[in-house]
């Protein structure tokens, strides 16, 4: 719930990819990757259509941080999209993407960055074969970063500001994603921050507990009537980290 990587990025990137791209003219806020913790954690993904909430599937998560880099590594798997394996590498402090590997029921990507050249391949099943080549945009971050941006950023309730983002299996498109702090909750005993996470039509909603920084829910909305929830159940040790 850390963002399980895969599925946020699959749910988001729909959301993301109806945003007009637009020349950034903000300044991008400055993250400090040093305020993050390893963690271990596992949970559940319900599906909630209406009044009804049924398990859905499961997700395992585990960040591990270096001096100068950072891993983080993500299974989900749901009935839905299967099973999804993420690993992103991030520079620390600033959170800039080194690499981001992902494998899931029918395709694989990597793609590496070297400053603001990302290349890489899409692979499928079929043994096909696809070059990933982009120049990114030096203020803006890739998506598998949103867990890490909320937190490391100084959080305090009525903050918001925007970052831009792009999907880095799909190309270096960039759109603004607005995080607000909107208030704080308990959940089992737990002083969490609530946080709206909005990219064009699209929001996720984010429950980050205050004192570890680790998230303990995440709800993203499918359609009118159809929402994922992601809880925290367990701490969870030897995840496997995408080749």
């Amino acid at each position: 719930m850390s963002r399980p990587i895969s599925l946020i990025a699959a749910l988001l990137a729909s959301n993301l990819a109806s945003v007009q791209a637009q020349a950034p003219t903000e300044r991008s806020p400055v993250f400090d990757g040093t305020r993050l913790k390893a963690f271990h954690l596992a949970g559940t993904v319900y599906r909630i259509r209406g009044a009804d909430t049924a398990p859905a599937g499961t997700f395992a998560e585990e960040l591990v941080v270096h001096h100068e880099e950072l891993v983080l590594v993500n299974t989900t798997k749901t009935a839905v999209l299967g099973q999804i394996l993420d690993t992103l590498i991030a520079r620390l402090p600033d959170l800039k993407p080194i690499a981001y590997y992902q494998r899931g029921p029918v395709d694989t990507s990597r793609i590496d960055f070297r400053g603001i050249v990302a290349t890489g391949s899409h692979r499928t099943l079929d043994g096909s074969s696809t070059p990933i080549s982009f120049i990114l945009n030096p203020s803006a971050y890739a998506e598998p970063t949103m867990l890490l941006i909320l937190e490391s950023a100084t959080l305090q309730e009525g903050s918001s500001f925007t970052v831009r983002m792009f999907n880095p299996v799909m190309d270096s498109t960039t759109v603004p994603v607005t995080i607000t702090v909107t208030g704080s909750t308990l959940l089992e005993g737990r002083s969490c921050w609530t946080i709206l996470v909005r990219a064009g039509e699209g929001a996720l909603s984010y429950w980050i507990d205050k004192t570890s920084l680790v998230p303990r829910r995440l709800l993203i909305p499918i359609d009118s009537r159809t929402s994922l929830l992601l809880e925290q159940s367990h701490d969870h040790q030897g995840i496997k980290r995408a080749p």
